[in-house]
């Protein structure tokens, strides 16, 4: 193996961050670490020159391929913050400050300044026990609406990565609230993780990473509100010797939601990779079928006054296999489940 393909095949590289740690020209002094994932890791610090406290994410250094062709995410955070401040569903999307450049032991590091927030939805789940109310539910899902809605068609952006840990509560006057559930009372939320983000215009040329939220047109390349209600996983993909995630995955969708339609998949650039000439998939485990009614009726937890099927109808309205007959974030808006 050459040098080359060695270093192309490492793994991200983290900023090796401190405690005390002054950056930006001593305007950010870091206090503690927030959180670490695969591809950056967050801390909080001081902006000296403001006095607030912020959210520093440090990029990995990640020589992959995959990284080369990425977005830039400091210009579409740098758009989403300008495009048009006055929309209602702005204040539901994570605004950076600032970014800048700093050099660690293997490369550079892209570093953005964002807005500090309270509790992501998964921290919050476990210390409530999973559970919010339906009229919590109702809120949270009209504000991710409103500000996925921003994005798609002010600001032309398109997540493609919306799950559970990209999605966080801001509440003001959180530290001062004795018991998590207080903060559902005043609390807002917004979506942030806009490293997977891409331009609405190259959205058939990108992959949502994370296969459970994965439309079916990433596989074969057809190209996101899908996403939206898959935010639970509705799919656990798995693999065997003769099959792939992306088939199991594939044979889940039409199990919960009827065979592809020949049309959708003849416009599919490798859509021969997964199906034969009959529109049947190659490879895959015998699936027992699981329409999404009855998904949401064993799943999920319903109060007495709740309308299960006004939900099923709501959900039903996002999760198309074919992009076109799916509801734009703007339609789901006004669907009555909201109301």
């Amino acid at each position: 193996m050459s040098l080359a393909s060695s270093v192309e095949d490492r793994p991200p590289l983290h900023y090796p961050a401190k405690r005390e740690e002054l950056l930006a020209y001593d305007r950010y002094k870091l206090t503690l670490p927030i959180a670490t994932g695969g591809r950056s890791t967050v801390w909080l610090a001081d902006d000296i020159v403001t006095g607030d406290s912020v959210a520093l994410k440090f990029a990995c250094v990640d020589t992959s391929e995959e990284a080369r062709q990425s977005i830039n995410e400091p210009a579409v955070m740098q758009h989403v913050r300008s495009t048009n401040p006055y929309h209602r569903g702005r204040r539901h999307v994570l605004i950076m400050s600032d970014h800048f450049k700093i050099k660690g032991p293997y490369g550079n590091h892209t570093c953005l300044a964002l807005e500090l927030h309270a509790l992501s939805v998964p921290a919050l789940q476990v210390q409530l026990d999973g559970r919010l109310h339906r009229a919590e539910i109702k809120r949270f899902a009209e504000q991710i609406l409103l500000g996925l809605d921003y994005l798609h068609s002010h600001c032309g952006i398109v997540h493609s990565g919306l799950k559970m840990s990209n999605l966080m509560f801001i509440s003001p006057d959180y530290r001062k609230m004795a018991h998590p559930s207080q903060w559902l009372q005043v609390t807002s939320i917004i979506i942030c993780g806009f490293g997977s983000a891409c331009w609405k215009e190259r959205a058939a040329e990108g992959v949502v990473r994370s296969i459970a939220f994965r439309p079916p047109e990433d596989y074969i390349r057809v190209h996101v509100i899908f996403q939206f209600m898959c935010v639970d996983e509705l799919f656990s993909p798995s693999q065997k010797e003769t099959w792939s995630q992306d088939d199991d995955h594939l044979g889940q969708m039409i199990n919960m939601f009827g065979e592809f339609p020949p049309e959708f998949l003849a416009r599919g650039k490798d859509t021969n990779k997964y199906f034969n000439e009959s529109g049947q998939l190659l490879r895959g485990p015998t699936l027992d079928p699981m329409p999404l009614a009855k998904v949401v009726k064993e799943r999920c937890y319903m109060e007495e006054e709740d309308d299960p099927e006004m939900f099923i109808d709501f959900l039903s309205k996002m999760l198309r296999l074919v992009p076109e007959e799916r509801s734009s974030a703007r339609q789901l808006l006004g669907h009555p489940w909201l109301d």
